[in-house]
Protein backbone atom coordinates (compact mmCIF):
# COMPACT_ATOMS: atom_id res chain seq x y z
CA UNK A 1 0.00 0.00 0.00
CA UNK A 2 1.09 3.50 -0.72
CA UNK A 3 1.92 5.43 2.45
CA UNK A 4 0.82 9.03 2.87
CA UNK A 5 1.76 11.64 5.46
CA UNK A 6 -1.27 13.80 4.76
CA UNK A 7 -2.90 15.06 7.92
CA UNK A 8 -6.60 14.30 8.37
CA UNK A 9 -8.85 17.28 7.75
CA UNK A 10 -12.42 18.30 8.46
CA UNK A 11 -13.67 16.63 5.28
CA UNK A 12 -12.27 13.27 6.47
CA UNK A 13 -14.00 13.68 9.83
CA UNK A 14 -17.28 14.65 8.16
CA UNK A 15 -17.13 11.58 5.91
CA UNK A 16 -16.47 9.20 8.84
CA UNK A 17 -19.11 10.78 11.07
CA UNK A 18 -21.67 11.02 8.27
CA UNK A 19 -22.17 14.79 8.59
CA UNK A 20 -21.33 17.93 6.62
CA UNK A 21 -18.04 19.82 6.91
CA UNK A 22 -19.87 22.82 8.41
CA UNK A 23 -21.28 20.56 11.14
CA UNK A 24 -17.74 19.45 11.99
CA UNK A 25 -16.76 23.10 12.26
CA UNK A 26 -19.64 23.77 14.68
CA UNK A 27 -18.62 20.80 16.81
CA UNK A 28 -15.25 22.42 17.48
CA UNK A 29 -16.60 25.95 17.96
CA UNK A 30 -17.37 26.97 21.52
CA UNK A 31 -21.02 27.89 22.28
CA UNK A 32 -22.19 26.83 18.80
CA UNK A 33 -25.59 25.21 18.26
CA UNK A 34 -25.25 21.46 17.62
CA UNK A 35 -26.99 18.28 18.77
CA UNK A 36 -25.09 16.71 21.69
CA UNK A 37 -25.16 13.16 20.24
CA UNK A 38 -24.03 14.39 16.82
CA UNK A 39 -21.21 16.37 18.44
CA UNK A 40 -20.08 13.29 20.36
CA UNK A 41 -20.06 11.27 17.11
CA UNK A 42 -17.88 13.92 15.45
CA UNK A 43 -15.48 14.07 18.40
CA UNK A 44 -15.11 10.27 18.29
CA UNK A 45 -14.46 10.32 14.54
CA UNK A 46 -11.84 13.03 15.03
CA UNK A 47 -10.19 10.95 17.75
CA UNK A 48 -10.03 7.89 15.50
CA UNK A 49 -8.44 9.88 12.69
CA UNK A 50 -6.11 11.90 14.90
CA UNK A 51 -7.70 15.14 13.69
CA UNK A 52 -7.06 18.47 15.42
CA UNK A 53 -8.86 21.68 14.37
CA UNK A 54 -6.70 24.33 12.70
CA UNK A 55 -6.62 27.26 15.09
CA UNK A 56 -5.05 29.57 12.53
CA UNK A 57 -7.73 28.82 9.94
CA UNK A 58 -10.43 29.41 12.56
CA UNK A 59 -8.90 32.80 13.37
CA UNK A 60 -9.32 33.85 9.73
CA UNK A 61 -13.03 33.10 9.95
CA UNK A 62 -13.68 34.69 13.35
CA UNK A 63 -11.11 37.54 13.16
CA UNK A 64 -9.92 36.39 16.60
CA UNK A 65 -6.88 34.18 17.05
CA UNK A 66 -7.00 33.72 20.85
CA UNK A 67 -3.26 34.37 20.72
CA UNK A 68 -1.59 36.85 23.05
CA UNK A 69 1.93 38.05 22.38
CA UNK A 70 4.39 38.30 25.26
CA UNK A 71 7.56 40.35 24.88
CA UNK A 72 10.08 39.79 27.66
CA UNK A 73 13.67 40.91 27.87
CA UNK A 74 14.95 39.82 31.29
CA UNK A 75 15.08 36.05 30.96
CA UNK A 76 18.19 36.00 33.20
CA UNK A 77 16.08 37.36 36.05
CA UNK A 78 14.31 34.53 37.93
CA UNK A 79 11.32 36.75 38.69
CA UNK A 80 10.49 37.01 34.99
CA UNK A 81 10.51 33.24 34.60
CA UNK A 82 7.97 33.09 37.42
CA UNK A 83 5.94 35.84 35.72
CA UNK A 84 6.00 33.94 32.43
CA UNK A 85 4.87 30.76 34.17
CA UNK A 86 1.95 32.54 35.83
CA UNK A 87 0.82 34.46 32.76
CA UNK A 88 0.85 31.49 30.40
CA UNK A 89 -1.08 29.37 32.93
CA UNK A 90 -3.70 32.11 33.37
CA UNK A 91 -4.05 32.56 29.61
CA UNK A 92 -4.62 28.83 29.12
CA UNK A 93 -7.31 28.84 31.81
CA UNK A 94 -9.23 31.32 29.64
CA UNK A 95 -8.71 29.51 26.34
CA UNK A 96 -5.93 31.85 25.24
CA UNK A 97 -2.46 30.92 24.08
CA UNK A 98 0.86 32.71 24.28
CA UNK A 99 3.39 33.64 21.64
CA UNK A 100 6.50 34.44 23.67
CA UNK A 101 9.41 36.33 22.14
CA UNK A 102 12.76 37.00 23.75
CA UNK A 103 13.30 40.72 23.19
CA UNK A 104 16.73 40.79 24.80
CA UNK A 105 19.36 43.45 24.27
CA UNK A 106 21.02 41.13 21.73
CA UNK A 107 18.00 41.19 19.42
CA UNK A 108 16.20 43.97 17.63
CA UNK A 109 12.95 44.93 19.35
CA UNK A 110 11.49 45.89 15.99
CA UNK A 111 12.29 42.39 14.69
CA UNK A 112 10.70 40.85 17.77
CA UNK A 113 7.61 42.96 17.22
CA UNK A 114 7.40 41.95 13.57
CA UNK A 115 7.58 38.29 14.60
CA UNK A 116 4.74 38.65 17.08
CA UNK A 117 2.55 40.58 14.64
CA UNK A 118 2.70 37.76 12.09
CA UNK A 119 0.36 35.75 14.33
CA UNK A 120 -2.67 38.08 14.30
CA UNK A 121 -2.48 38.50 18.08
CA UNK A 122 -5.52 39.66 20.06
CA UNK A 123 -3.40 41.41 22.69
CA UNK A 124 0.17 42.13 23.74
CA UNK A 125 1.86 41.87 27.14
CA UNK A 126 5.14 43.70 27.55
CA UNK A 127 7.65 43.61 30.37
CA UNK A 128 9.20 46.68 31.93
CA UNK A 129 11.63 48.85 29.97
CA UNK A 130 9.95 48.22 26.62
CA UNK A 131 10.09 51.26 24.29
CA UNK A 132 6.94 53.31 23.92
CA UNK A 133 7.21 52.98 20.12
CA UNK A 134 5.89 49.41 20.40
CA UNK A 135 2.83 50.57 22.29
CA UNK A 136 2.12 53.31 19.75
CA UNK A 137 2.25 50.77 16.91
CA UNK A 138 -0.19 48.49 18.71
CA UNK A 139 -2.56 51.39 19.41
CA UNK A 140 -2.64 52.18 15.69
CA UNK A 141 -3.63 48.57 14.95
CA UNK A 142 -6.21 48.49 17.78
CA UNK A 143 -4.31 45.78 19.65
CA UNK A 144 -4.67 46.14 23.43
CA UNK A 145 -1.37 46.37 25.30
CA UNK A 146 -0.86 45.56 28.98
CA UNK A 147 2.43 46.69 30.47
CA UNK A 148 3.27 44.24 33.25
CA UNK A 149 5.54 45.43 36.10
CA UNK A 150 5.61 48.99 34.82
CA UNK A 151 3.61 51.92 36.14
CA UNK A 152 4.26 54.33 33.26
CA UNK A 153 1.08 55.38 31.43
CA UNK A 154 2.06 58.02 28.92
CA UNK A 155 -0.07 56.36 26.24
CA UNK A 156 -3.79 56.68 26.86
CA UNK A 157 -4.81 53.28 25.52
CA UNK A 158 -2.11 51.27 27.32
CA UNK A 159 -3.15 49.34 30.39
CA UNK A 160 -0.68 48.56 33.14
CA UNK A 161 -0.34 46.21 36.09
CA UNK A 162 2.52 46.88 38.46
CA UNK A 163 3.77 47.01 41.99
CA UNK A 164 2.84 50.20 43.82
CA UNK A 165 6.35 51.54 43.33
CA UNK A 166 6.00 54.61 45.56
CA UNK A 167 4.74 52.48 48.41
CA UNK A 168 7.59 50.00 47.92
CA UNK A 169 10.10 52.82 48.31
CA UNK A 170 8.31 54.08 51.39
CA UNK A 171 8.36 50.62 52.97
CA UNK A 172 12.08 50.24 52.31
CA UNK A 173 12.81 53.60 53.94
CA UNK A 174 10.57 52.87 56.91
CA UNK A 175 12.29 49.55 57.50
CA UNK A 176 15.81 51.00 57.35
CA UNK A 177 14.83 53.79 59.73
CA UNK A 178 13.40 51.26 62.17
CA UNK A 179 16.69 49.32 62.04
CA UNK A 180 18.66 52.45 62.95
CA UNK A 181 20.23 53.28 59.59
CA UNK A 182 20.76 56.97 58.98
CA UNK A 183 22.78 57.27 55.74
CA UNK A 184 20.78 55.40 53.09
CA UNK A 185 21.58 55.13 49.39
CA UNK A 186 19.64 53.98 46.32
CA UNK A 187 20.75 51.83 43.38
CA UNK A 188 18.32 51.93 40.44
CA UNK A 189 18.21 50.41 36.97
CA UNK A 190 17.99 52.88 34.10
CA UNK A 191 17.47 56.46 35.37
CA UNK A 192 14.54 57.33 33.10
CA UNK A 193 12.45 54.20 33.72
CA UNK A 194 9.36 54.49 35.92
CA UNK A 195 10.35 51.58 38.18
CA UNK A 196 13.57 53.34 39.20
CA UNK A 197 11.97 56.80 39.32
CA UNK A 198 9.01 55.82 41.48
CA UNK A 199 10.84 53.52 43.88
CA UNK A 200 13.46 56.19 44.42
CA UNK A 201 10.79 58.88 44.91
CA UNK A 202 8.93 56.89 47.56
CA UNK A 203 12.21 56.07 49.32
CA UNK A 204 13.39 59.70 49.25
CA UNK A 205 10.08 61.17 50.42
CA UNK A 206 9.73 58.83 53.42
CA UNK A 207 13.29 59.60 54.53
CA UNK A 208 12.56 63.33 54.23
CA UNK A 209 9.74 62.96 56.75
CA UNK A 210 12.42 62.10 59.33
CA UNK A 211 14.76 64.84 58.17
CA UNK A 212 17.08 62.50 56.27
CA UNK A 213 18.14 62.37 52.63
CA UNK A 214 19.44 59.80 50.18
CA UNK A 215 23.20 60.24 50.54
CA UNK A 216 24.13 58.55 47.25
CA UNK A 217 22.37 57.39 44.06
CA UNK A 218 23.79 55.05 41.43
CA UNK A 219 22.16 53.54 38.35
CA UNK A 220 23.08 50.01 37.34
CA UNK A 221 21.46 50.19 33.90
CA UNK A 222 20.49 46.57 33.30
CA UNK A 223 19.00 45.11 36.47
CA UNK A 224 21.59 42.34 36.71
CA UNK A 225 24.02 41.01 39.28
CA UNK A 226 27.08 42.22 37.38
CA UNK A 227 25.72 45.75 36.94
CA UNK A 228 24.68 45.87 40.58
CA UNK A 229 28.17 44.79 41.61
CA UNK A 230 29.75 47.52 39.47
CA UNK A 231 27.34 50.22 40.67
CA UNK A 232 27.97 49.33 44.32
CA UNK A 233 31.73 49.41 43.88
CA UNK A 234 31.50 52.87 42.34
CA UNK A 235 29.25 54.02 45.18
CA UNK A 236 31.47 52.62 47.94
CA UNK A 237 34.54 54.28 46.43
CA UNK A 238 32.77 57.64 46.48
CA UNK A 239 33.26 60.49 48.93
CA UNK A 240 30.21 59.54 51.02
CA UNK A 241 29.85 55.95 52.13
CA UNK A 242 26.26 54.93 52.92
CA UNK A 243 25.25 52.68 55.81
CA UNK A 244 22.38 51.08 53.86
CA UNK A 245 21.14 50.61 50.28
CA UNK A 246 17.71 50.15 48.73
CA UNK A 247 18.11 48.34 45.41
CA UNK A 248 15.73 48.32 42.46
CA UNK A 249 15.60 44.51 42.51
CA UNK A 250 17.12 41.44 44.18
CA UNK A 251 19.66 40.70 41.46
CA UNK A 252 21.16 44.16 41.92
CA UNK A 253 20.97 43.76 45.71
CA UNK A 254 22.93 40.50 45.60
CA UNK A 255 25.61 42.30 43.59
CA UNK A 256 25.67 45.09 46.18
CA UNK A 257 26.17 42.60 49.02
CA UNK A 258 29.10 40.95 47.25
CA UNK A 259 30.64 44.35 46.48
CA UNK A 260 30.38 45.37 50.14
CA UNK A 261 32.04 42.16 51.25
CA UNK A 262 34.86 42.72 48.75
CA UNK A 263 35.50 46.03 50.56
CA UNK A 264 35.71 44.19 53.89
CA UNK A 265 32.31 45.46 55.01
CA UNK A 266 29.90 43.44 57.10
CA UNK A 267 26.29 43.01 56.01
CA UNK A 268 24.19 44.14 57.85
CA UNK A 269 26.42 45.80 60.48
CA UNK A 270 28.29 48.12 58.09
CA UNK A 271 25.76 48.07 55.26
CA UNK A 272 22.11 47.12 55.27
CA UNK A 273 20.67 45.96 51.93
CA UNK A 274 17.07 45.70 50.69
CA UNK A 275 15.90 44.38 47.31
CA UNK A 276 12.62 43.75 45.51
CA UNK A 277 11.20 40.48 44.10
CA UNK A 278 12.18 37.69 46.54
CA UNK A 279 14.06 35.59 43.98
CA UNK A 280 15.48 32.26 45.15
CA UNK A 281 18.91 33.71 45.96
CA UNK A 282 17.29 36.13 48.41
CA UNK A 283 16.25 33.17 50.55
CA UNK A 284 19.68 31.51 50.69
CA UNK A 285 21.87 31.59 53.79
CA UNK A 286 24.60 33.30 51.77
CA UNK A 287 22.50 36.43 51.17
CA UNK A 288 19.49 36.21 53.54
CA UNK A 289 18.17 39.28 51.77
CA UNK A 290 15.47 41.58 53.09
CA UNK A 291 13.14 42.15 50.16
CA UNK A 292 9.75 43.36 49.00
CA UNK A 293 7.56 40.60 47.60
CA UNK A 294 5.31 41.41 44.67
CA UNK A 295 1.82 39.78 44.77
CA UNK A 296 2.38 38.15 41.37
CA UNK A 297 -0.64 35.84 41.51
CA UNK A 298 -3.04 38.73 42.05
CA UNK A 299 -1.20 40.85 39.48
CA UNK A 300 -1.46 38.08 36.88
CA UNK A 301 -5.20 37.73 37.55
CA UNK A 302 -5.63 41.48 37.02
CA UNK A 303 -3.60 41.35 33.82
CA UNK A 304 -5.92 38.70 32.37
CA UNK A 305 -8.97 40.66 33.52
CA UNK A 306 -7.72 43.74 31.71
CA UNK A 307 -7.13 41.79 28.50
CA UNK A 308 -10.48 40.01 28.67
CA UNK A 309 -12.39 43.16 29.62
CA UNK A 310 -10.92 45.37 26.93
CA UNK A 311 -13.96 45.13 24.66
CA UNK A 312 -16.27 46.37 27.42
CA UNK A 313 -14.28 49.55 27.78
CA UNK A 314 -12.26 48.67 30.86
CA UNK A 315 -9.20 50.90 30.79
CA UNK A 316 -7.02 51.49 33.82
CA UNK A 317 -3.69 51.22 35.57
CA UNK A 318 -3.45 49.12 38.69
CA UNK A 319 -0.74 49.24 41.34
CA UNK A 320 -0.49 46.44 43.90
CA UNK A 321 1.07 46.87 47.29
CA UNK A 322 3.92 44.52 48.11
CA UNK A 323 4.95 42.93 51.39
CA UNK A 324 8.32 43.55 53.03
CA UNK A 325 10.06 40.41 54.29
CA UNK A 326 12.72 41.20 56.89
CA UNK A 327 15.83 39.01 56.80
CA UNK A 328 19.42 39.09 57.95
CA UNK A 329 20.71 41.65 55.42
CA UNK A 330 19.17 44.47 57.50
CA UNK A 331 18.93 42.86 60.95
CA UNK A 332 21.61 44.50 63.04
CA UNK A 333 22.62 42.80 66.27
CA UNK A 334 22.55 46.03 68.27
Amino acid sequence: MKQTNRRPNAVDVARLAGVSKSTVSRAFTEHSSINALKKQRIIEAARQLGYRPNAMARSLRTTRSNLVGILLEEFTNPIFLRILELITAKLQEHGLHAITVNASKDHSLSEAMELVMQYRIDGLIVSSDMPLKIEYECAQMNIPVVAFARSDRRIQNTLSVSLDELHAGQMAAQHLLAQGYRAPAFVGGFPGVSVSLDRHAGFRDRLAEDGLRVVSVEYAGDNTYDRGLAAARAMLKGPVRPDSVFCVNDQVAVGVIDAARSFGMSVPEDLGVIGVDDIWMARTAQYDLTTIVQPLEAMADELIALLMGRETGRDQSTGFRGTLVSRGSTRRKG
